[in-house]
């Protein structure tokens, strides 16, 4: 079965992505919990805080500049609901490169930078995001957010709430 077909990749990639993250906050000792749908959340953390959680598989893009075409990859995560803004902490984007690897990073994000950056309903992550080596897109600092889980667990002492 072609694993695109009927939207199953999409509901397995978020799956994923969803049990990627609750490993590597394990790992640093931080308890997180899963969530039913329709609460505009994946998680719980120990702390309080909300996180959703993002998955994606890469896109080729091409560009025309100074006379010569470029193709790159690109990963996509829609932001789109009001309420994805309202009520989380945090949003974190995982990167796959197919469905059979592991992720090739997390990027999380503070909600501010989310307010911030999206544009139209996405965030777009670029290769050279992930090799700290953008150019074009500094401003932006993306570098700062890969695999940077201590934005979530240094928030201990912000949060009262506990599950």
């Amino acid at each position: 079965m072609d694993m695109k077909q009927n939207g199953f990749h999409k509901k397995s990639l978020g799956y994923m992505g969803e049990c990627y993250v609750k490993l590597e906050l394990a790992k640093e000792g931080f308890f997180v919990s899963g969530v039913d749908h329709g609460f505009h959340f994946d998680l719980l953390c120990e702390n309080g805080v909300k996180i959703d959680v993002k998955a994606a598989l890469p896109s080729k893009s091409r560009t025309f500049l100074k006379g010569k075409w470029y193709t790159y990859k690109n990963w996509q995560f829609r932001i789109s609901h009001p309420k994805q803004i309202e009520v989380n902490d945090f949003i974190v984007g995982v990167i796959f490169e197919d469905l059979e690897s592991p992720p090739l990073g997390y990027f999380i994000f503070p909600i501010e930078y989310i307010k911030k950056f999206r544009k139209k309903g996405q965030l777009s992550i670029y290769e050279s995001d992930i090799t700290g080596k953008s150019k074009k897109r500094n401003k932006k600092n993306l570098y700062q957010y890969l695999n940077n889980w201590n934005l979530i667990i240094k928030d201990k002492k912000r949060y009262k709430t506990s599950i």
